[in-house]
C-alpha cells in the first residue's frame, strides 16, 4: 500500500521562543529530513519503501537543501557500478597470476564486466544537465566505451586462444586503473553546488525518469483481472522456449538486475493474455536505464539478411514503457524497439531483417526506468514468412 509523507501540523507558539517551540522545530526538521531520505530509493543509506514519495513543498521554517552539480542518486548508482568493475579487475588480476590461465573463468568475468559497463554508460545520461556533470559523464563514458570495446574484442576469440584472453584481460586491468580517481571526483561532485547557486535554491530532485511513467498507487496484492489480446499473437514455429510461461519463469528465462535494481519474477495463473499463465515482474527499485532490469533468453539463431517477426503481449498496473532488444552475447544491439504497456492487454509486433548471422543471440525484455508491475505473455520470435501478419 502506497503511503504518502506525514506532514506535521505546527501550531502557533508564544511570541518569545520557549522550549516547546524549539522542540517542535527540531521534530519538524527531523520529519523533513526523513521525508527527503525516503524519496531517494537509490541512496546508499537505505532504500525507500515501494511507492514512497516526498512532500512536494518543505515547511516554511525549513531551509531547503541546495542542489548538487550531479544527481546524488545517479552518482551513488555509478559509484556502485564502478566498485563492481574494480572488483572484476581484481578478479582478472588474480586469474592472470594463475598458470595455466583459466580462460573459461576469465571469459565469465569479462562478460560480466561488459554488461555492467553498458549499464553504467546508459545511466550516465541521467547524471545531470550541469556543464560539470556533462563533462564528467563524457570522460567516464569514454572509459566505459573502451572497456566494452576491449571486452567485445576478447570475447570474440575462442576460449582455447589463451594468448588472446591473456592480452585482453591485461588490457582491461590496465583500463580499470582509471576508475579510482574518477570515483573520488564523482564523490566530490555529489556534494558540490553549481557556481553562483543561492543558498535558498531548491533541494534535490527525484531520480530522473526520462521516458518512464509514474509509480502505480494500486495495492501490490490486487492484480488486474485476466483479459484477452485484442489481436492474436503470430502463429508458426518460434525459437523461444516457454514463450507463454506455462512451464514457469525459470531457465531458459533469466531475470538480470543491475546494481541498485530490485525486482522479482513469478508465474501468474490469474492474469494472462492467453491461458493458462503469464509472467509477472514486480519492481521494487527501478533504474535510470532500461537494461537495469532485463528478462533474457539466450541461444537464439539469426541469419544475415533473413527477416524475423517478434511479438509479445503486455499489460501493466499503469502506463509504462518496455524496451525489446535483440543483441549479441557481448551486448551489441541488432534491433531495439520501445513498446507501450497499459492496464489492458495489447500485442506489440514488428518485423526486422537480421544485420548479421549469430547462433547465440540474446532476447532482452528490458523493464527498467519504472517501478510499475508488468505482465508478459505469448513472447514469440520466428521467421517472418511463417508468421500470420497482424
Amino acid at each position: 500500500m502506497t503511503r504518502g509523507p506525514v506532514t506535521p501540523v505546527v501550531r502557533p507558539g508564544p511570541r518569545v521562543p520557549g522550549p516547546e517551540l524549539l522542540g517542535g522545530l527540531v521534530a519538524l526538521s527531523v520529519v523533513a529530513i526523513l521525508t527527503i531520505t525516503l524519496a531517494w530509493p537509490l541512496e546508499t543509506g537505505g532504500p525507500a519503501a515501494p511507492g514512497a514519495t516526498a512532500s512536494p513543498t518543505a515547511p516554511p521554517s525549513i531551509q531547503p537543501t541546495p542542489s548538487a552539480v550531479v544527481d546524488p542518486a545517479i552518482a551513488d548508482l555509478l559509484i556502485i557500478v564502478n566498485r563492481r568493475l574494480i572488483r572484476i579487475g581484481e578478479s582478472l588480476s588474480q586469474e592472470l597470476a594463475r598458470d595455466p590461465l583459466r580462460t573459461t573463468d576469465v571469459s565469465t568475468a569479462i562478460r560480466e564486466l561488459n554488461g555492467i559497463a553498458r549499464y553504467g554508460g546508459e545511466a550516465l545520461d541521467a547524471l545531470g544537465p550541469d556543464p560539470a556533470a556533462q563533462a564528467f559523464a563524457e570522460r567516464l563514458g569514454q572509459v566505459y566505451a573502451s572497456l566494452r570495446e576491449e571486452a567485445t574484442l576478447t570475447l570474440g576469440a575462442s576460449v582455447t586462444n589463451v594468448t588472446a584472453y591473456r592480452r585482453g584481460a591485461e588490457r582491461l586491468v590496465e583500463m580499470l586503473e582509471a576508475l579510482p580517481p574518477l570515483q573520488d571526483e564523482l564523490a566530490t561532485l555529489k556534494v558540490s553546488r553549481p557556481t553562483g547557486l543561492a543558498s535558498t535554491s531548491p533541494g534535490p530532485t527525484p531520480v530522473p525518469t526520462t521516458g518512464a511513467t509514474p509509480v502505480s498507487t494500486a495495492s501490490a496484492d490486487v492484480a488486474p483481472s485476466p483479459g484477452s489480446s485484442p489481436r492474436p499473437v503470430p502463429g508458426g514455429p518460434s525459437q523461444l522456449v516457454n514463450g507463454g510461461f506455462e512451464d514457469g519463469v525459470g531457465t531458459p528465462w533469466a531475470l538480470q538486475l543491475a546494481p541498485g535494481a530490485s525486482a522479482t519474477i513469478e508465474q501468474d495463473r490469474v492474469t494472462f493474455a492467453t491461458g493458462p499463465a503469464a509472467a509477472r515482474i514486480d519492481v521494487s527499485a527501478g533504474t535510470p536505464a532500461f537494461s537495469g532490469i532485463s528478462l533474457q533468453q539466450r541461444g537464439l539463431r539469426i541469419q544475415a539478411g533473413a527477416r524475423f517477426t517478434f511479438a509479445i503481449a503486455l499489460r501493466s498496473e499503469a502506463a509504462r514503457d518496455v524496451r525489446i532488444r535483440i543483441a549479441s552475447h557481448t551486448g551489441e544491439t541488432y534491433v531495439a524497439r520501445v513498446a507501450a504497456a497499459s492496464q489492458t492487454w495489447s500485442v506489440t509486433q514488428f518485423t526486422f531483417a537480421a544485420p548479421i548471422s549469430d547462433d547465440d543471440a540474446v532476447l532482452e525484455i528490458d523493464v527498467g526506468r519504472s517501478d510499475v508491475t508488468i505482465w508478459l505473455d505469448d513472447v514469440h520470435l520466428g521467421a517472418a514468412a511463417l508468421l500470420t501478419q497482424p
